[in-house]
């Protein structure tokens, strides 16, 4: 038999026929663009009925029975092959979804420009984890709160290449064990999954990777990939483009 690999990729695994399509713990619109992903956030904030702020209330009832039987309190969201801001606009939705159920919720964005949940908010720049870090900005200028709730937000802030990314995320476990002291729960937006975010993945309680139909091998390879490095828990969303089509149509009716 082969060796196990030593340092197991979530960026680019490998797809198979011989991997079975894992079971999805929900479906969820999934969107092209930064305009489409904000419409969906409006409509979501307004109709509790949308499939966003349906399956996102269903993502932040199994966030809260975690927290309360297994003391999960971090929570990260990765995509699988996708070109929109997917992860964002979930992680988002479903961070607001926490809030009203009285928690205090702290949504760190990882994801780069122009995918990132700081985009989908139409944030001014402000400092961020990276300036934090760096002893460039303080925790109170570095953190927003969300206009549209009481969700704490951090950016991820100026990134200059890979290797800066990568240091900026290696000094990231005691930021979160500073969170987790005042939050009930810290979600994270990875957008899509990449080496220098594994750390991350795999040292959260709960991990959402999601994809669309034809990634969902691909996404399973990941999460296995993510099981070998950590200890997190792991929950699969489909990514459905069907469900946003119809929404679109019915915006512009």
């Amino acid at each position: 038999a082969s060796a196990p690999q030593s340092t197991p990729s979530v960026a680019m695994p490998t797809p198979t026929a011989a991997v079975p399509i894992p079971d999805i713990f929900c479906a969820m619109p999934a969107v092209d663009s930064v305009a489409e992903a904000s419409t969906m956030l409006d409509v979501a904030a307004f109709d509790q009925a949308s499939t966003l702020a349906k399956q996102s209330s269903k993502l932040a009832e199994c966030f809260e029975h975690f927290a309360q039987e297994q003391a999960m309190k971090t929570f990260v969201f990765a995509s699988i092959g996708s070109s929109g801001p997917n992860a964002a606009m979930i992680a988002l939705a479903t961070a607001r979804a926490v809030v009203t159920k009285g928690k205090r919720v702290m949504l760190v964005d990882l994801s780069p420009q122009p995918m990132s949940a700081e985009n989908l908010l139409k944030l001014d720049p402000a400092p961020g984890i990276a300036e934090l870090v760096a002893g460039k900005s303080d925790f109170t200028k570095s953190v927003t709160r969300d206009p549209h709730s009481k969700m704490h937000f951090v950016r991820l802030g100026e990134v200059l290449d890979e290797a800066h990314e990568e240091s900026i995320i290696s000094l990231l476990p005691a930021i979160i064990t500073a969170l987790r002291m005042v939050y009930d729960m810290v979600i994270f937006n990875i957008g899509e999954a990449r080496p220098s975010v594994v750390q991350v993945l795999a040292s959260a309680d709960l991990t959402l990777l999601m994809a669309g139909e034809a990634r969902l091998a691909e996404a399973e390879s990941a999460a296995k990939a993510i099981e070998e490095v950590g200890t997190t828990k792991i929950l699969l969303l489909r990514l459905d483009a069907e469900q946003a089509a119809s929404l679109n149509a019915r915006v512009s009716a």
